[in-house]
Order: C-alpha cells, then structure tokens, then sequence
C-alpha cells in the first residue's frame, strides 16, 4: 500500500471569501440554501464516493439517503445562518465516517462562540475544568450535570449529535470538553446550571454565558493537544531522545526541517542505540503525508527491515480507486501538484494511476484496483508470522535498534497519524502513551469539492483501502493512560522520566 496521501488531501480548509452581501439575506433563502447544499452534498458523494460501490458496506446508501432526509427535514426550520451550519454538521454526523459528509466553510464572522468562563477536558472517567477565569470553578474540578442531565448523557446530545463518533474514546478526549460551549446552534439551548464536585464536595454554579476570548481558545487548544514542538529531534537528557512530528503536512520550510531531522537520526544512531528512551511526539498531529512517517521509521530500524516488515503487513491490502469523471480529472492535475509541492519522486506515480483510472472510467468500470503487483503471504503463513520472520536479522540490515521508542498519541491521531502508529508498532520495542487513539475510515485520500453556493465543501475520499489490518473503526489504546489535565511537554517529560527510571 502507497504511503502517499495526494495532494488532494491537503486542499487548505481556508475561511470562505464570501462577502456578507452574497449570503442569503432572508430567513427563507437560508432555509432554501441549507436544502440545496445538503442536495449537492448528497449528489457529488452518490457520483464520486467509493462507498456507493463498496462491497463490504453495503448499506452506505441507505446511510446517505437517511442523512440527506433528516437533514432536509432539519432545514425547514433553519432562519440564518447559525441554523444552516448545524444542518450540514447534522448531515455529515449522521453518516457517521470522518471520510464522508460536508462542512461549511462560512465567515467565522458569523458565529460567536461562547462560553461560561471556564474550558472543560474529558480525562477518561470525567469531565473536569482544565482552566478557569472564575474563583467558584477552580482548574480540576469534576462537572457531574448540567440542567439536571448527566454530564455524560448530555456531551452525547449536544456535542456529538453535531459532530464526531461517539463510539470511539479518544473523540471524547478531543470532543467532549466543546460540551461547555456555545456556539449558537438554534436547535440546541444553552445551558442554565450545573452541578460540579471540588475536593469531594458538590455545588451548583449558575452559568453566565459571554464571547470566548483568545485565551479561552489558546486553552482550549492546550487541553487537546498541550504545547506545540517543531520539527524535530533534541535530547531532553544525554539518554533520552525527543523527536516531534506535529504534522505531515511541512510548508517548504518545515519540509526543511524534516529533512534535518531525518540526518541528524541517521548520524546519531549510534547514540540512539545506547540511549535509554526515544519519544516520538504526535501531539498536533492530524494527518497528511504518510511518507514522513515511512521515512522516520527508516531512520530509526533500519530501511530494509523496515520495508520487509511492510510487505508483510499489507501483503492482502488492494487499492480500489473511485473510477469517476471528476476523480480521474482530479488525479491528471496531481503530477503538476506534486512538482510544486517540491514532491517529484511521486509524479510518475501519480501519472500512472490517472492512466490506470482513465482507462477503468472509460471501460465503465467502478473502481481501477491498485496492488494486484503484490507478492503474496508465503502459503499457510499468517500475517503475524510473516511480520516475525521479516524481523529476523538479515545481511544488509542495520543494528537493530532495541531502546525503548514511546510514542505519544492525542486523541484525534487518525488518517496518516494513525499509518504511523501502525509503521512504529511494527516492532516490539514501541509502546503507546496518551490518549486513546481516533480512528479511520477505509475511505482515503480526500479531496474537498465545493457547492454552487460557495457555503460548504463535499468530503470525496478517492480509494478505498481493501484488506487493510486495521479495520474501519479501529482504534490504538494507549500502554500507558496520561490522564493528567496537563498536557504539556514538561509533563510528558516527567511522566516519561518515570517510566525510564522504573521500567529500564
């Protein structure tokens, strides 16, 4: 399976250029504008989404037109633009696939975003304050209920009822804290009082609900995340190793530092070989190319270990790519996007896959299907066994690298985040520590087409991963739980430290 996510992928999620004047200026143009977009979405995902063909979800239509229904039932009611935006949430939510649905892409000129003077974090067993501008709601303390509804019952019906899988654990670390905000959305109330404990003892605290200033955002996004690293490898201690991936998805500068780090791993693998811990942060990261992950993993086994473990791994993974008009037109503009995106290596790639995908469009087939080149598992071998053999020492390899690697996970690793928890799992001296993980789809390789009113964009994943070993849903639980509500690199490090000093 390719480590490339296209370029398409990385189509910046820029705020819309739309002035306030070519919005809808009616409560009835509104309505009717939500009904088209939703009708648009339904339309470009039914032509050009590979799940329409998908034959292992066969009820993906059935899906698609549930959301599309209950989303332009939702609409009668919308009257601005608040309740436009949570109708396209509503739509995209009720397919429930992260690669599938739409988001608006309205001036965030037209919502306000509030809160009640305090940011919230799910920890694993709770929802508790991570910060606090009011002296009655210190840092720590657990909300149990809000308007006389369970905190948890209630992050179900306000936060992922709009929004995110509520299935999947690490969605709750990223998600639920947006429980103690506002954002407007006129089919949801705002919150009245809740019921928080502070040292073991319960008290209720009226909410007062005001405009979200950027320090309540800078926390918001330190709940999540902690402190952003950049690119990067350092030593924390002369025996422990730090290397940041904050995200696949480097400008020209950063592609820099990428490649620095990527030296300095090499040249000092030796030293990485005697140390006591290697790091390898993935806080901040949401995906992009997987490539760099492929390389850092390269880096620190070995190259041919590292490639023999692969093919392994996906030796039963086929590609099957969406054979539409409007992805074939699409992947014949990859190989001018690749050379700009200083990505050469990868354009005669991307030109034989839009040959591949013209020739199956033009022959009316579904899908061109990608992979049929693999070599096989060895007969009566499992894909377990496989991958044990492929780590046996072979002439050519590098040392083995045997130190402890602990790579930290937030909880929104998904897409190419998680291939990286996949390439770093390969070998048995990685472990996990953080948060639960996301998940993915098996639908990849997005691509984001916008509607006739320039109000939202359609969610088109190009392929689906066929046989991958992780399967849709899937998600990595952390060796190791950091449950602290500090998220920071200085807390990492004295967890780690920790673990260091008693477990090696």
């Amino acid at each position: 399976m390719t480590t490339l996510s296209l370029a398409a992928t990385l189509i910046a999620l820029q705020a819309s250029s739309l002035t306030v004047t070519q919005m809808p200026q009616t409560a009835q143009a509104w309505a009717t504008a939500a009904r088209k977009d939703v009708e648009a979405a339904y339309q470009l995902t039914k032509e050009n989404h590979p799940g329409m063909y998908d034959p292992q979800n066969p009820g993906f239509i059935l899906q698609l037109d549930k959301a599309r229904d209950d989303a332009i039932a939702m609409s009668q009611q919308v009257t601005e633009a608040n309740g436009y935006m949570a109708v396209i949430a509503k739509f995209s939510t009720l397919l429930q696939d992260g690669h599938a649905g739409a988001f608006n892409t309205l001036p965030e000129s037209f919502t306000t975003i509030r809160w009640p003077g305090f940011n919230a974090s799910w920890r694993g067993n709770g929802l508790r304050v991570f910060r606090s501008d009011l002296p009655e709601v210190p840092k720590g303390a657990q909300i149990l209920a809000c308007d006389g509804i369970a905190i948890e019952d209630l992050i179900k019906q306000r936060v992922f009822q709009y929004r995110g899988l509520q299935d999947v654990p690490g969605q709750w670390w990223s998600l639920a804290g947006d429980v103690m905000t506002d954002n407007q959305n006129p089919f949801l109330n705002p919150l009245n009082a809740c019921e928080i404990r502070i040292n073991g003892n319960t008290k209720k605290i009226r909410l007062q609900w005001t405009v979200r200033p950027e320090e309540g955002w800078q926390w918001r996004r330190e709940s999540k995340f902690g402190d952003r690293l950049p690119i990067g490898m350092r030593w924390i201690t002369p025996e422990m190793a730090w290397i940041a991936l904050p995200n696949f998805t480097p400008d020209q500068d950063q592609i820099k530092l990428y490649e620095q780090m990527l030296d300095q791993i090499k040249s000092e693998r030796e030293k990485l070989l005697k140390s006591r811990m290697i790091v390898i942060d993935l806080r901040h990261n949401q995906g992009g190319y997987g490539s760099w992950a492929v390389r850092t993993a390269q880096a620190l086994w070995g190259e041919s270990v590292f490639e023999r473990l692969k093919a392994s791994y996906f030796a039963e993974t086929r590609t099957w790519r969406r054979a539409s008009i409007q992805n074939v037109e699409a992947m014949e503009l990859e190989p001018e996007a690749m050379i700009k995106r200083g990505m050469p290596e990868y354009v005669e790639y991307v030109r034989w896959l839009a040959k591949g995908l013209r020739t199956a469009y033009n022959n009316g087939e579904p899908f061109y299907i990608e992979g049929n080149e693999k070599t096989p598992l060895p007969k009566g071998l499992t894909r377990n066994q496989a991958m044990q053999i492929a780590l046996q020492p072979q002439a050519g390899d590098l040392p083995q690298l045997t130190t402890p690697v602990w790579v930290i996970v937030p909880g929104d690793c998904a897409s190419s985040c998680l291939d990286a928890i996949d390439y770093f799992k390969f070998f048995l001296n990685t472990k996990l520590i953080g948060a639960p993980s996301s998940v993915d789809s098996t639908y990849m390789e997005v691509r984001y087409q916008p509607t006739a009113s320039g109000m939202t964009k359609v969610i088109l994943p190009g392929k689906i991963v066929v046989n991958r070993p992780r399967k849709n849903g899937d998600y990595y639980l952390p060796d190791v739980l950091h449950s602290d509500l500090d998220w920071s690199t200085q807390s990492f490090e004295k967890h780690l430290k920790a673990i260091a000093e008693t477990r090696n």
